[in-house]
């Protein structure tokens, strides 16, 4: 079978001290020979070798890795917070600190008080973290899609996690609360006692350490929107991508064929048999149509064939064209929702072949009995297009494998839709159909059942019918089609369903954090604004002050945000469909997003502002 396999696959344990590069070497080798020893079967093929673990986890290592950036970046801005909210604790423990300064406090002793402080804050959050996420385990492990699953450890909750969150809750306690903490134990004693203000928490001019932490919680909040935005527009535009089939109401199953020994004295055997469970199923209340396929779209099985055409020069050896093969029952389009654009489709009365009296199929004379046999067949529109450009392909004529092989000529008789059988992301490829009675082939089958009802109770009848013509024979993968899609797309929603909590959360806390701020330095400012308005200062300057310090500090969060977005937008490249990571709609949304909740945040303190009494202002302290 070398001239119609090349996908063979092997497992193997490299030697000590040789590397995946070495093994690619030596495979390079033995192909160039296998090449040279089968220069009709083998050129063109070579030999790929992939690590087990990017085999197994090469599909979701960006999008685990983007997830872990995501929850970084939520963490982060929590942090962010929690510092701001020690910095506005710190002046009011400004007295405390210099008091305790004046009587002899040191200050490496006053930063060991404030970073204990901060790790105690941390530690409790950590530990509040820890008990929800084994709580919730359970729970979350359902959201995630299996191919993640494949790569994650089950058993429940990773002691080696408590390891983690310690280590993180220790960093974080440190990190944040060292700046507040080093500002505290710097403050000038004599300022602190007379209540005077200090100068220290100015870094540029007007800008103290606190706005710029908001302006950076802005910033990386807009990258979590303008994230989530890119994954809710590529999967919107995924989920509305047309698969080239009608899914609904669509139950497909896969059936264990007859024995095996059974195809080899007699394939007609095989195709008796399927037609045999086929018309009691066809015949079940509410089956609008029922067929049989090798492959059914979105399990994952894929069967390319080589092909030339008849009335053009055989292609040299390894640039044969090839398409994707399937082998159906004649009602499989109807069942299926394929549409026929010309021609017409299979009929059940396809010419069969025989197998000679006492010949027992083996891999040597397999092909032997397709000799002097043609096919009729059934193409897609891609296949037209690419192959017959410009002239009607009805009528033409095309042989399967390569000339050595000694394959049928398949005769064109419809050309269908095109379908995407591997994914929604993946463009159509060309795709032939093939008669199961001229063409079966030995193993499980498919049984694709279109309802009038819900597919799903048909199953137990479908079952039934199966187990009274073939009771020793099992049936897997029992699925709606549509939920068979809904899983390819699994991971995309997995992502965008993060990606848009975290930027959510993300949102809430960069408000807060501006709200704090804001609050903060109105409650600092009451005598400032409440003599301002007793010199006349109007309750609508006072608003338009306050607004306008907060968006002094969200306009440069947001000019970072989205140069820092752009970046991110690069590594996301890879998960979109059908945007680009530079899609300005997103951009623009997630902007006037987070500037709206951002004036919104800055309303409040700025209300709360104008409502102060003169009078009462003047008597503050």
């Amino acid at each position: 079978m070398r001239d119609s396999s090349s996908n063979a696959q092997a497992v193997a344990r490299l030697k000590p001290n040789i590397s995946v590069s070495d093994a690619r070497a030596h495979m390079d080798v033995i192909a160039q020979r296998l090449e040279k020893a089968h220069p009709e079967e083998n050129t063109g093929i070579g030999a790929a070798i992939v690590p087990l673990r990017r085999q197994l986890a090469g599909g979701v290592r960006t999008q685990l890795s983007l997830l872990l950036g995501a929850v970084g970046l939520v963490l982060l801005i929590a942090c962010v917070n929690v510092a701001n909210m020690l910095l506005s604790r710190s002046y009011a423990r400004e007295r405390e600190m210099a008091i305790r300064t004046s009587l002899g406090a040191s200050r490496m002793r006053l930063l060991r008080q404030l970073l204990v402080e901060s790790l105690v804050l941390a530690s409790l959050g950590g530990a509040v973290g820890a008990i929800l996420g084994m709580w919730s385990f359970a729970f979350a492990e359902r959201l995630v899609p299996s191919q993640v699953q494949r790569v994650v450890p089950g058993g429940g909750f990773d002691p080696r996690m408590l390891l983690f969150i310690v280590g993180v809750t220790l960093i974080t306690g440190v990190c944040f609360g060292l700046a507040p903490a080093w500002q505290l134990s710097h403050a000038r004693p004599v300022d602190a006692l007379k209540q005077v203000r200090g100068r220290s928490r100015r870094i540029l001019g007007r800008v103290g350490l606190g706005d710029l932490l908001v302006t950076g919680q802005v910033a990386l909040a807009l990258v979590l929107l303008v994230g989530a935005g890119l994954m809710i527009r590529s999967l919107h535009r995924l989920l509305h991508v047309d698969p080239g089939f009608e899914p609904t109401r669509v139950l497909t199953l896969e059936a264990g064929g007859p024995p095996r020994d059974l195809f080899q004295r007699d394939p007609q055997a095989f195709t008796r048999y399927y037609e045999r469970v086929l018309e009691p199923v066809q015949n079940l209340v509410g089956v609008e149509a029922a067929a049989v396929a090798a492959h059914v779209p979105f399990t994952g099985d894929y069967s390319g064939m080589d092909f030339y055409r008849a009335d053009r020069p055989v292609p040299a050896a390894g640039e044969l064209p090839t398409a994707s093969q399937h082998t159906v029952t004649p009602d499989y389009f109807r069942a299926m929702g394929i549409p026929l654009l010309r021609g017409r489709v299979f009929d059940g009365t396809e010419q069969g072949y025989t197998v000679p009296a006492g010949l027992t199929l083996t891999p040597e004379n397999f092909f032997q009995i397709f000799k002097n046999v043609t096919f009729v067949g059934v193409i897609s529109e891609k296949m037209a297009d690419r192959f017959w450009p410009d002239e009607d392909p009805l009528g033409k004529r095309f042989r399967l494998g390569s000339p050595q092989m000694g394959l049928p000529w398949v005769d064109i008789i419809g050309v269908v839709g095109n379908t995407r059988q591997l994914g929604l992301e993946r463009a159509e490829a060309p795709e032939f159909y093939l008669s199961l009675r001229q063409f079966p082939l030995p193993g499980a089958m498919y049984l694709v059942v279109r309802s009038q009802q819900r597919p799903t109770s048909l199953v137990n009848s479908v079952r039934s019918v199966v187990a009274s013509v073939a009771p020793d024979e099992p049936i897997r993968d029992v699925r709606v089609l549509a939920d068979r899609i809904a899983s390819s797309t699994a991971g995309r929603r997995f992502n965008r369903n993060l990606f848009t909590c975290f930027a959510g959360t993300a949102l809430a806390l960069a408000i807060i954090g501006l709200y704090g701020v804001l609050a903060f330095n109105v409650g600092r400012r009451t005598r400032e604004i409440g003599i301002r308005m007793a010199l006349g200062a109007d309750r609508s300057d006072v608003i338009r002050s306050i607004v306008k310090r907060g968006l002094l500090l969200v306009v440069p969060g947001l000019i970072i945000g989205i140069g820092c977005a752009w970046a991110l937008g690069r590594v996301l490249q890879s998960q979109l469909f059908g945007t680009t990571a530079s899609d300005p709609l997103t951009y623009a949304f997630g902007t006037l997003l987070m500037l709206l909740t951002a004036a919104a945040a800055c309303i409040i303190p700025a209300r709360r502002a104008a409502r102060i009494d003169p009078m009462e202002a003047l008597r503050y302290e």
